[in-house]
């Protein structure tokens, strides 16, 4: 089925570096990624935050670098929750929760001016992510993702992580 996933840039605003005073594309001066550090302006690739997050997401192995405890912490309900008509979908700290069967789907998504970025870990096991340089419709890249997931019939016994995350110079 056809889907537009980015739209044309055209936003733009007058930038915040004074020594440019002019209008530029939103995503190049309208705020910047140096105060940006604590609160999501890292760079990384798709597949370096789905290894980051296989370090933190709940499951046995690889070894979570935080504790049992940290992580049902980081996902329990709060005591009054975020959407209280919905008891099966929930805010944690830093991750959605949603109820899947006797586990979770848990998601973190982001959003800058013509970025889109998430990442999910799935209650069987999965840890996928998408970032588009763009103004991407979320809702339907994420629809085609768990299409996706939902093809995969045998997890690959490969561990292609030593081909994706070692440092080649």
């Amino acid at each position: 089925f056809p889907v537009t996933i980015c739209s044309q840039m055209t936003h733009t605003v007058r930038t915040i570096f004074p020594e440019d005073g002019e209008f530029v594309s939103a995503p190049y001066g309208n705020w910047s990624m140096e105060v940006s550090e604590a609160y999501g302006g890292w760079i990384a690739s798709a597949a370096d935050i789905v290894r980051f997050v296989s370090f933190f997401d709940g499951f046995e192995e690889p070894q979570d670098l935080i504790s049992e405890s940290t992580w049902n912490e980081m996902t329990k309900m709060p005591m009054t929750p975020y959407n209280s008509t919905d008891k099966d979908s929930w805010q944690g700290l830093a991750w959605r929760v949603t109820r899947n069967g006797e586990d979770c789907n848990y998601w973190h998504s982001g959003v800058f001016d013509e970025t889109r970025a998430k990442v999910v870990r799935t209650a069987d096991g999965y840890i996928w992510c998408f970032i588009f340089n763009g103004n991407a419709n979320q809702d339907e890249v994420d629809s085609l993702m768990w299409l996706a997931h939902s093809e995969v019939k045998k997890i690959p016994s490969d561990d292609l992580a030593s081909e994706l995350f070692t440092n080649k110079k």
